[in-house]
């Protein structure tokens, strides 16, 4: 059932009608997921009610189960949803590539925690429930074992956590030809450079000497001021003080050169590196996709279960005439947040009963 605005304003269904907060709201009393996309899903479930008595039957009876006597397995499933990142939107950023590697690391240590919770089933009954609904999220979370091990033998997680460039994310840089070619190519510009810095030595006579940086410029040749005779008439000074002269030599201009074009063709492969490791996570959307749905449904279910043992609360029985009967129903919102008891109403509508009712208030001046 598809319900308009003005209903869910007049119900208040996500927002009182006082301050047009949440508290005081349906969804405030109903919500107590541990996870962002599981409390995207109740909000869903709250203003869309079903009319399908199979699949309402099912929902109650899991939420029945679990209050009576949970098997092991639930303990297990509720804690694993403690501390998930949210999923539904990671895996919405990974589909439209703009994931970042420690969204992504975040997202796949998760995924990783959630398949090796339990152990892969034959048959989903196996799984320890009465209810079917708790059987298929169970027995549909290890499916994850095999793309999760697939994707870590390409990337490295911990280097994703830690590192902003994208180039040293990866177990084996040989999967990326061009992506390792560049890296060669920094590698040999600095083994170049160091082969340049022995013939200086020779050529001034000081076996000592070390590159020196300053205010960003590397590779320089720092001499004082009464060796300058030594310097060869193509080297280029870039700066220099009242005791020294700093300069390139006409072989490190050339490197640096070559250097800057590597790296910004390091950075281009590495970005078109990450975006075809994400295209190969892609390949695997559905079953993140399900797995994060049956997550999604249990953190639902054992919101509605937080709120079915408290007082008062009783489970409904469904039938198939058409008719509703409340016995000493109560106003579940205005209870929570007044101080003086709510006064229980009983109605029946249909089967002989008036199918509408006018609500009316006495107003007193």
């Amino acid at each position: 059932m598809l319900l308009n605005g003005t209903t869910l304003t007049n119900l208040e269904i996500y927002r009182n009608s006082t301050d047009f907060t949440e508290k005081g709201s349906l969804l405030w009393i109903l919500d107590h997921t541990k996870t962002r996309f599981g409390s995207r899903l109740l909000k869903s479930w709250i203003g869309r009610p079903l009319v399908d008595k199979s699949i309402l039957q099912e929902r109650i009876d899991a939420v029945e189960e679990i209050l009576d006597e949970p098997p092991p397995a639930y303990d297990k499933l509720v804690s694993l949803l403690k501390g998930l990142p949210d999923l539904a939107k990671g895996l919405a950023r990974i589909t439209y590539g703009q994931c970042t590697p420690k969204e992504l690391a975040s997202l796949l240590t998760a995924y990783q925690r959630i398949g090796n919770a339990f152990e892969p089933l034959e048959d989903p009954s196996h799984a320890g429930f009465k209810s079917p609904l708790w059987n298929d999220i169970v027995s549909t979370l290890p499916r994850l074992r095999k793309p999760v091990s697939q994707l870590l033998e390409v990337i490295n997680l911990s280097k994703a956590r830690s590192e902003e460039s994208k180039s040293e994310l990866w177990v084996d840089d040989e999967q990326f030809e061009e992506l390792a070619n560049c890296k060669f190519s920094l590698l040999m510009i600095e083994s170049d450079l160091k082969e340049e810095l022995k013939s200086i030595r020779q050529l001034l006579k000081r076996p000592a000497l070390k590159w020196t940086s300053v205010a960003g410029n590397e590779y320089l040749i720092e001499l004082r001021h009464a060796e300058a005779k030594k310097v060869p008439a193509n080297w280029l000074r870039v700066s220099s003080t009242k005791a020294n002269l700093r300069f390139h030599t006409p072989e490190v201009k050339r490197k640096l050169e070559e250097r800057d074009q590597q790296r910004e063709r390091l950075a281009r492969e590495s970005e078109t590196a990450w975006q075809s490791f994400l295209s190969l996570c892609n390949q695997y959307y559905a079953v993140f996709r399900d797995v994060t749905s049956r997550l999604a449904i249990a953190d639902c279910l054992q919101s509605l279960a937080v709120v079915a043992v408290q007082p008062g609360y009783r489970k409904p029985n469904i039938v198939d005439e058409d008719k509703l009967e409340i016995v000493d129903g109560r106003h579940p919102m205005a209870e929570a947040v007044r101080p003086d008891p709510f006064v229980p109403n009983s109605v029946a509508m249909g089967e002989g009963e008036p199918r509408t009712k006018i609500i009316t208030a006495l107003v007193v001046e």
